[in-house]
């Protein structure tokens, strides 16, 4: 006689799925899509409202690894409420920091402004560091993009007091690489390669980290305004296969273009053609003016003058653009003036 699975069983068996679905999520995000379909419609069937609330949080996690990110958005906003409804905060916080990233990537700052600030109050409201941490990190990439780096440096400062009391090594690892990426920003390179270190250090503690790559994108990066091009190059090639397992189109685009540089710089012209024409679609004017910048200076070395002429006009048309799209610096200065108030209103409330 058969007998009928007990629901705990099924949970099991739930919850097992969505580990594999959430391993799965950055490297194979298509398989992960399945499992978490399938644990979706199980949990479902026994109204198991915790593995309902991860299956769509790893549906989210998927759609934003294969870049898209409507569907992305739509499947954290539906698991934001499912975990808020049934009070699964640590899930619920996971949740809103994915929806975070999801909205800035969709240039959506309004929004991603209003969730991270959201992670941060109920993150005091709570006393969870971890949310305290990830809505100050998130704030500073806000005050970046509103053209503020003193306030963005603050930001990522006032994140790292909080990295004792945490145990996520992939939070602390993709703080360690904000806080190196703000240390280039400001030049202080020997900065940004002690942050990078700090990253490196967690890595024999992780299974997998979906930011690896960028350890080495940047360290690459620092080494070739050093001079050290050899060393560039082997940090860049690194982070470029790392990279190819991922659907990180920003990730593999900047990389690309650095390889180039480095290339070009070692006097590697047709290596430096190669991994410059191996960029995809470039929806982001400011990269592909970097493209066509370094194309031009490849032309120039080989001796194609009439493609270098093409290359910068293009380059310079695209920059162009790009001043049109910011000729208004007031407006981002306004809206860092705005979002430090309303920081400041969570933080004195938290006080008070």
């Amino acid at each position: 006689m058969s007998m009928v699975p007990r629901a705990h069983d099924l949970r099991s068996e739930i919850d097992q799925t969505l580990a594999v679905a959430g391993t799965l999520a950055n490297v194979s995000p298509n398989q992960a899509l399945q499992l978490a379909g399938q644990a979706q419609m199980l949990a479902e069937s026994i109204e198991y409202h915790p593995g309902q609330a991860l299956a769509l949080y790893t549906q989210a996690a998927a759609h934003s690894a294969r870049n898209v990110l409507n569907e992305a958005d739509q499947a954290a906003r539906r698991a934001l409420e499912m975990a808020e409804t049934h009070a699964l905060w640590s899930l619920w916080f996971d949740t809103l920091d994915l929806a975070s990233g999801i909205s800035y990537d969709l240039e959506q700052y309004d929004v991603a402004v209003d969730n991270w600030l959201k992670q941060l109050e109920r993150g005091f409201d709570r006393n969870d560091p971890l949310a305290i941490l990830r809505g100050y990190l998130g704030l500073g990439k806000a005050f970046f993009i509103y053209g503020d780096p003193v306030t963005t440096t603050a930001m990522l400062e006032k994140a790292r007091e909080y990295l004792p009391q945490i145990s996520r090594n992939d939070v602390a690892f993709c703080l360690y690489i904000n806080l190196a990426a703000d240390a280039c920003h400001r030049g202080d390179f020997a900065a940004a390669l002690v942050e990078l270190a700090a990253a490196e250090a967690l890595l024999d503690d992780m299974g997998y980290c979906q930011y690896e790559h960028e350890l080495y994108y940047y360290r690459g990066h620092i080494y070739r305004r050093q001079g050290k091009l050899q060393a560039a190059l082997r940090q860049l090639e690194r982070s470029l296969v790392l990279n190819a397992g991922t659907s990180n189109q920003w990730g593999r685009t900047v990389n690309l273009i650095e390889l180039g540089e480095t290339c070009l710089d070692l006097g590697q012209l047709h290596a430096a053609q190669y991994y410059l024409n191996s960029v995809e679609e470039v929806p982001m004017l400011y990269l592909q003016m970097q493209i066509h910048g370094v194309l031009a200076r490849v032309s120039a070395a080989v001796g194609r003058t009439d493609r270098e002429f093409v290359h910068w006009q293009k380059h310079f048309a695209l920059a162009e653009q790009l001043a049109e799209a910011g000729a208004q610096p007031h407006v981002a200065k306004l809206r860092s003036k705005a979002l430090a108030e309303r920081m400041r209103i969570v933080e004195n409330r938290r006080q008070g």
